[in-house]
């Protein structure tokens, strides 16, 4: 069958589904935040669900906000320390916004807004949708004017994401990018093998998961490594020469083998964030410019002028 753009619902949520002629699909939750909520691939003659996403919309409203499961994190991922920042001398205060955040702000302002579609074509073997959202700087905490667009590009064995950031307003842009996918192995993460295929440094956080400014290198899984009963919710910054840094995780039980990139030359993801959720059914893997609280401590932070523009990009492949 050639590619296809197909509309799926959840409820009253408007989601698009990429279908690839080789059977494979690429779930985006263009209703709420452009969400990745749904990968499925055929392997003989079975479906392989390779995203976390929701099953309905009642599933989506009890755990979106306390997941952000898939979202697009833009203008700053993880957290801003007390939802407080200062740049310029000028103090601007953002909602504290997650449960069990102790007061931060987490996941920026995108995630709740509507996407639309503004493109889907097709390529030989690709098929892309893209899609934007206007942010209107309309928030007190952060009145910068802004374009965000997404390519989504899908193949048989894999998918890419290029995000774009366009400056709209009249006044320097600063800000920091991220994603929020939870990939699946077919079973518990326990058993999952993890490698980094460049070196990294471990960023230490206090009791709050705020940056200390103090960070190590990290060596636990330079060589495929058991993740075993280990819980992550931590922040890693490549190291070396710009190019592209890879993860693999791969789990010999279910056969499900992943190479997962990221760019990072041109302030594209120099940061990851490895998370995984109390269920241990997935293992969020977090393309990110920057490290938290990335308003206060600078570290990573992208500027734009207005009318100036950036480009990010990242994608995974079964191997």
């Amino acid at each position: 069958m050639p590619h296809k753009l197909i509309s799926r619902p959840l409820g009253n949520i408007e989601r698009l589904v990429i279908q690839h002629e080789s059977g494979a699909e690429l779930d985006v939750l263009s209703g709420r935040g452009g969400c990745l909520v749904g990968w499925r691939v055929v392997r003989k003659g079975h479906v392989c669900e390779l995203l976390d996403g929701y099953t309905s919309e009642a599933d989506l409203n009890e755990r979106y906000y306390s997941s952000h499961c898939g979202a697009r994190l833009s203008p700053f991922p993880n957290r801003i320390k007390d939802g407080c920042w200062t740049i310029q001398g000028k103090a601007y205060q953002l909602d504290k916004n997650f449960p069990w955040e102790n007061g931060h702000a987490i996941h920026g302002l995108l995630f709740d807004l509507s996407w639309v579609k503004t493109d889907f074509v097709c390529n030989g073997d690709v098929a892309e949708l893209r899609l934007e959202c206007d942010y209107d700087g309309s928030h007190p905490g952060f009145p910068f004017a802004y374009k965000a667009s997404t390519r989504y590009s899908l193949t048989a064995q894999g998918f890419t994401v290029e995000s774009d950031v366009m400056n709209l307003g009249t006044q320097t842009l600063p800000f920091g990018e991220g994603w929020h996918p939870y990939f699946r192995t077919g079973a518990k993460v326990d058993n999952a093998v993890l490698q980094f295929g460049s070196p990294v440094v471990k960023l230490e956080v206090d009791e709050r998961s705020i940056p200390t400014g103090a960070s190590a290198l990290d060596e636990d899984f330079q060589d495929p490594t058991r993740i075993g009963e280990r819980g992550f919710n931590t922040c890693w910054k490549f190291t070396g020469s710009d190019g592209t840094a890879e993860i693999f995780l791969s789990d010999a039980a279910t056969g499900i083998a992943y190479r997962y990139w990221q760019e990072r030359r041109s302030s594209q993801y120099d940061y990851i964030q490895l998370y995984i959720p109390p269920h241990r059914e997935s293992l969020a893997i977090e393309p990110m410019t920057c490290p938290p609280d990335v308003l206060n401590n600078h570290l990573g932070l992208i500027t734009l002028a207005p009318g100036e523009s950036h480009t990010m990009c990242f994608g995974v492949e079964l191997k």
